[in-house]
């Protein structure tokens, strides 16, 4: 985590801290936390990718669909799973609408999905 957060502190200090590779860089120091269970971290950097990427790409930018499944899998991993599919929802039309049905990524949002409704015993829908 130090190197990105070396990272992190040079970006926004020369690109300024809405900048869109500054989002990156939350965002993948938030798979970091989620990887290490700090799911409030995790929260905290997908949050603050989410609105950089929304303001300067539009909500409807794949990087955005990226977040919102990262979001998707810490809350999975709470077991907070309406607030899970909330998310991948969101990725998942995002996805599908930049991607195309078929793609991988629009796999992996259904996937977790999945494992979601069979957690919650919503088998028909899993």
């Amino acid at each position: 985590m130090e190197t990105y957060e070396g990272a992190f502190k040079i970006r926004a200090k020369q690109l300024g801290k809405d900048d869109v590779d500054v989002a990156a860089t939350r965002n993948n120091m938030g798979v970091v936390y989620m990887k290490r269970g700090d799911h409030d971290q995790a929260m905290e950097c997908f949050s603050a990718a989410l609105a950089i990427r929304e303001s300067k790409l539009g909500p409807d930018h794949e990087k955005c669909s990226d977040t919102l499944h990262n979001m998707g899998l810490v809350h999975k991993n709470l077991k907070e799973f309406p607030e899970a599919i909330g998310r991948y929802e969101q990725a998942l039309r995002v996805r599908r609408m930049q991607l195309g049905e078929n793609d991988m990524k629009v796999a992996d949002t259904l996937y977790n999905m999945a494992i979601v409704y069979a957690n919650t015993s919503e088998y028909s829908k899993a």
